[in-house]
């Protein structure tokens, strides 16, 4: 039902050109610093620092607002969103009000079991846990914080054994660390039925670029130019891991275009951000997609704002949004790219829909022979 459901709101979207969904940054802190991560350096460059976060009382406008414009999922994310003690109470809200709810994690020491268990109960659709290596050294010196490896896959396994109406990733950031292991973390994940998200490192191209919230500086995880046979050799493995039914739940088109990301760099692409997907900022001021360098849309419109919805559907806006594309440089986000081949390319659409829906059949008929199990016990055969 959750999936059907999901693919109407899609088909909505794409019908009235209407955002589906939005990445909401529900804190800007977190427990760990990770080498590929610049989050709370551009967290202080926006000044979000200083705004704080939303109170609940906010985040149910925020919901209203969303409803307005006709969104339908949110990604949580952060910083860390465990870092919030109110996280189950934002999920509660969220669901009540018929979103569709994901959450993003490091799944370190935030993240306890009785606090997965809570969130999982309460309905999330997805969780995605970041898992950079099958090696606990790599993944805790990417991490820079010992023990992290042992708690993410965890994390991972506990959401995989008990979200069985939902999806658990793996998402893993593709580097010059990690990019030999792809394989082996693709069958690990899949031996415990969770699911892989492969994203490439997406490092600054030039001196002082300002580009993406998120975007590394971390040169020493490029993957150079004497590699580009291992990033082909890799992926063309995992294309043929998915084909053979592996979860890797990155689309084919997205795995190829990595490897093309990888040999050259190339980073433009048709986006769709503000017009399909958007972000919120911690104190509810909203951006197209991850970019920062255009403060403007951070003084002209917030969710908060009683007039938001007017002035997110203004024409002056949504021709803002469509210089702001053009300006872009590009990035290698699969967050945005998955949303757009999924609207825009029939063969990424149907073979994701295929793909999940396999997904829901194996978890209905785990469930029939349960239920079928349980009746033999106890005599109903």
């Amino acid at each position: 039902m959750k999936f059907l459901n999901d693919f109407l709101h899609l088909l909505r979207a794409r019908l009235l050109g209407t955002p589906y969904f939005c990445h909401f940054y529900v804190t800007t802190h977190c427990d760990l610093k990770c080498k590929q991560c610049s989050f709370p350096d551009d967290f202080k460059r926006i000044d979000t620092l200083k705004k704080g976060n939303m109170n609940i009382n906010e985040i149910n406008v925020l919901a209203e607002r969303l409803k307005s414009i006709g969104v339908h999922n949110i990604l949580l994310t952060g910083g860390e969103p465990f870092a919030r003690g109110d996280l189950l109470d934002i999920v509660h809200l969220l669901i009540r009000k018929n979103f569709s709810v994901r959450v993003v994690t490091n799944g370190a020491s935030l993240v306890t079991e009785e606090r997965l268990r809570e969130i999982i109960d309460a309905g999330i659709d997805a969780l995605q846990v970041s898992f950079d290596s099958i090696s606990p050294e790599i993944h805790d010196e990417i991490a820079q914080q010992r023990g992290t490896w042992e708690k993410a896959k965890r994390t991972l396994e506990y959401a995989s054994a008990h979200l069985k109406d939902g999806m658990v990733c793996a998402l893993t950031v593709v580097s010059s660390m990690n990019i030999h292991e792809l394989s082996d973390i693709a069958r690990y994940v899949t031996s415990i039925g969770a699911y892989s998200i492969f994203q490439p490192l997406h490092l600054s191209s030039a001196k002082n670029e300002i580009g993406m919230i998120g975007m590394s500086n971390y040169q020493e995880m490029r993957i150079r130019d004497e590699k580009n046979s291992i990033v082909e050799e890799t992926y063309k493995k995992l294309l043929q891991m998915k084909k053979e039914g592996y979860h890797i739940l990155s689309s084919k088109r997205f795995l190829r275009d990595s490897i093309d990301y990888f040999k050259t760099s190339k980073r433009r692409w048709n986006c769709d951000a503000y017009k399909y997907y958007l972000t919120i900022c911690p104190h509810g001021e909203v951006l197209p997609c991850l970019r920062y360098e255009d403060y403007e849309w951070l003084e002209h419109l917030n969710i908060l704002d009683e007039n938001f919805t007017k002035k997110y559907k203004n024409r002056a806006m949504q021709e803002n949004a469509e210089a702001y594309r053009k300006r872009c440089l590009g990035c290698v986000l699969s967050c945005y790219r998955e949303m757009s081949y999924l609207l825009w390319s029939p063969s990424v659409f149907l073979e994701t829909a295929n793909f999940i829906g396999r997904k829901y059949l194996r978890n209905f008929s785990q469930k029939f022979k349960s239920l079928s199990l349980c009746f033999n016990k106890h005599g109903f055969s």
